[in-house]
């Protein structure tokens, strides 16, 4: 006689309520938690928005995965300011400061022409995770 499983699934709701105790239990994602959206599908976890520090996504990315019930987690959509300010870093002309708070760019600084400002604002916006670009000078 085959033997069934006995094993019961768990919601997706119970899943998810378990992941966002994982994020407001630790208290440096716990200020990130507004910032965090978390999707569930038949196990399956998505998060996405914004950290502060890569630090807080690695905690994520090792700790969700170990909720009861979790099948997989996908945190393509999740960034952390810290990398973002270094990616823009990379593509910003000469002159120019970036600075993130979950996803908003502010770029400060002195530029030497309009047209440089226009140009940095441009890339910073096409970077992955930039959700607004705001410049002040």
């Amino acid at each position: 006689m085959a033997e069934t499983s006995t094993a019961a699934v768990r919601s997706d709701l119970d899943i998810r309520d378990d992941v966002l105790a994982v994020i407001v239990t630790y208290p440096p994602t716990a200020a990130d938690r507004h910032h965090i959206r978390v999707e569930v599908t038949r196990g399956q976890v998505t998060l996405w928005g914004h950290t502060r520090t890569p630090i807080n996504r690695t905690y994520l990315n090792e700790r969700v995965p170990s909720v009861r019930g979790v099948v997989s987690v996908d945190t393509s959509g999740l960034y952390d300011d810290d990398s973002i300010c270094r990616e823009a870093g990379r593509v910003l002309p000469d002159g120019l400061i970036a600075n993130s708070q979950h996803g908003i760019v502010v770029l400060s600084g002195k530029a030497t022409a309009g047209v440089v400002i226009n140009v940095g604002a441009q890339r910073i916006a096409a970077l992955p995770g930039v959700s607004k670009g705001v410049t002040r000078l």
